[in-house]
């Protein structure tokens, strides 16, 4: 579907509802954000769409996050106001390294 901004997502399609439950359970229902980068454990509520479908992103469960509604929340604003898709990088006060969020969640993800 279209819209005069560009594609829209039909969230009730069964291919999107049927991998959003396959995320949740690769996620085990926890915000992956909260896991991977903050080492903390916090329930994950809300499917993210890694890249946007306005950004050609898909509904594949590889490219599907489950994340708390605060990290939802501020990936969505860091990307409306950057006009970009994903996280920014962020410090590792104990090594100086910049790193991408994103990345680690996908490394992570292929160790378990």
């Amino acid at each position: 579907m279209w819209s005069k901004t560009g594609p829209t997502h039909n969230y009730a399609s069964s291919t999107y509802r049927r991998n959003r439950k396959a995320a949740m359970r690769r996620a085990k229902g926890l915000c992956e954000y909260c896991k991977v980068i903050e080492g903390r454990i916090t329930a994950g509520a809300e499917c993210d769409h890694i890249t946007s479908i306005a950004n050609g992103g898909t509904d594949d469960t590889d490219n599907l996050q489950i994340l708390c509604g605060e990290h939802h929340w501020q990936k969505t604003c860091f990307e409306k106001q950057k006009g970009q898709t994903g996280w920014p990088d962020v410090v590792d006060w104990d090594t100086g390294w910049s790193t991408n969020p994103q990345e680690r969640i996908l490394a992570a993800r292929s160790k378990s």
